[in-house]
């Protein structure tokens, strides 16, 4: 589900239900550390706080 959750963060992916299980067990630590580890690319850098923002939002979702 990694990949799921990453188009959603980084484009405009739909989450299902079975990621979010999957999310919430994994924990909010290593979700907020993949994110960031991501959008701390050069490519992406730029959009950060967007993509932190939509990380949260996938969080509170779930």
């Amino acid at each position: 589900c990694a990949l799921n959750i990453i188009a959603v963060v980084f484009g405009n992916g739909t989450l299902s239900d079975l990621c979010c299980s999957d999310l919430v067990k994994e924990g909010k630590l290593c979700h907020d550390t993949l994110i960031k580890y991501i959008a701390d690319r050069p490519s992406l850098i730029a959009h950060e706080t967007e993509y932190l923002k939509k990380r949260d939002e996938v969080w509170n979702h779930c």
